[in-house]
């Protein structure tokens, strides 16, 4: 599809511009609403792509990355259950993906809920153990409930899995200090 290789090339107009051409002869086609949907959040329009992923999802319920695209622009728009709950019906069809995962513990903490948080992001360690977004993002939810101590122990693994990981090694420097201070 021409639309998603102008979106991979930055060309988001252009982008745009195809996918609506595309849709012009398959209207109800949700691969390219989503395709267009992506390419309408990344031009800032949250809400038209929010639109836009209900409709590719009333075509295929059951796709996980329409979900998870779906929860990507919820979260944007600052709709944090439903954020949720699309990246858990994404998770619950496709077990493993690690950026829905990350994505889910992202939003939960944005709610107020750094333990649902880290309980999501061990779901995920499972699945993808040398992860380093998993653990920079568990580090983050685990420092959120002041368990500093874990949170350390996650941004260690994360630079050790990473070494440029540059928000794990600030993030480590915080939490030592921390604990220093206590």
């Amino acid at each position: 599809l021409l639309s998603a290789i102008a979106q991979d090339q930055g060309r988001l107009v252009d982008a745009e511009a195809y996918a609506r051409a595309a849709l012009q002869i398959d209207p109800n086609n949700p691969v390219y609403l989503n395709t267009l949907g992506n390419t309408v959040r990344r031009l800032g329009r949250t809400d038209e792509a929010i639109d836009v992923f209900e409709l590719a999802r009333r075509g295929m319920p059951d796709q996980p990355d329409i979900l998870f695209n779906l929860g990507n622009a919820l979260r944007d728009a600052g709709r944090f259950d439903e954020a949720a709950d699309a990246f858990r019906a994404s998770l619950a069809i496709s077990p493993g993906v690690v950026p829905a995962y990350n994505n889910l513990a992202i939003t939960l903490n944005a709610m107020g809920d750094p333990e649902g948080a880290a309980t999501v992001l061990i779901e995920g360690l499972a699945y993808a153990p040398k992860s380093p977004d998993l653990r920079f993002n568990l580090g983050n939810a685990l420092q959120a409930s002041g368990r500093l101590n874990a949170a350390e122990a996650a941004y260690r693994r994360a630079v050790d899995l990473r070494p440029e990981h540059a928000d794990a090694w600030v993030n480590l420097g915080v939490v030592c200090a921390a604990q220093n201070e206590n």
